[in-house]
């Protein structure tokens, strides 16, 4: 199996001296993708600031690629992980293919032109999430869901080995949802890089996801294959809300919906 590129080994995880997460241990290795799941305000972001030594740990430790993250220079993380945030402000006239060359700034030299290997990975970026369309275009001139897939053209342009996702498809149609997923899945599969996506909807995880880390107030609930997590009862506690499943014709993880009131 290849080593992580992300460990998190009994942390406990909090924001400003608070504690969220207790005893969380895990790991993502190049050619995954492991989905966080968890009620709103459960430590889901935090965690993921944890992972890039933005947020100490309280207890326990965290290692990105070998390195304790807060060792690590801002390059030299950004050749490791690249990062999509849930909402990133950007200025109104950036064209689209600026916004993407941004995510060579660990690559290039002093003077911070692209040379034949930064626009060569720029290209590869903007075809795999078919983004072409979009170039003479601005950044804020974009749907939510066009805009979504520049961001992630300009995190897989930085050719990291790593990639974080808070919400990647919040405020997405299904339709966009699954476009940024399979896009990283295509990723995944052909080993370019392990991806760990904090995620709203448990079914897209289901669908996309290698493992599931579902989180409580606490700690870790269940992790594991998706048939395995996206469980009735183990949702409900998740959630506070009853859940019901459906098997999945195609003999993958089964659908799961909130059936209504509290549980």
């Amino acid at each position: 199996m290849n080593a992580p590129l992300l460990s998190f080994d009994h942390a406990t995880i909090g924001r400003g001296g608070c504690e969220l997460l207790r005893e969380v241990s895990f790991t993502v290795a190049r050619g995954e993708l492991v989905a966080i799941l968890g009620l709103n305000g459960v430590g889901k972001s935090t965690l993921l600031a944890a992972a890039l030594g933005d947020e100490p740990l309280l207890a326990g430790t965290v290692a990105l690629c070998g390195h304790a993250p807060a060792t690590l220079r801002a390059r030299e993380r950004a050749r490791l992980v690249a990062v999509l945030p849930e909402a990133e402000p950007l200025p109104d006239d950036v064209p689209v293919r600026d916004v993407i060359e941004l995510g060579r700034y660990a690559h290039v030299g002093l003077l911070g032109r692209l040379g034949t290997a930064d626009a060569a990975a720029v290209e590869r970026a903007i075809e795999w999430t078919r983004s072409a369309p979009l170039l003479t275009r601005g950044i804020n001139e974009l749907s939510a869901g066009e805009r979504q897939r520049v961001l992630l053209a300009r995190a897989l342009a930085q050719e990291p080995q790593l990639v974080l996702l808070d919400e990647p498809t919040a405020h997405l149609d299904p339709g966009r949802s699954q476009q940024v997923m399979q896009t990283l899945r295509e990723r995944v599969d052909d080993g370019t890089l392990g991806v760990l996506a904090v995620l709203h909807e448990p079914n897209l995880a289901g669908h996309y996801a290698d493992r599931i880390v579902l989180l409580e107030r606490g700690g870790v609930l269940a992790q594991g294959a998706p048939r395995d997590v996206l469980r009735p009862e183990l949702l409900a506690r998740a959630y506070d809300v009853p859940f019901r499943s459906l098997a999945d014709p195609d003999g993958g993880a089964p659908w799961v919906f909130a059936t209504g009131g509290r549980h």
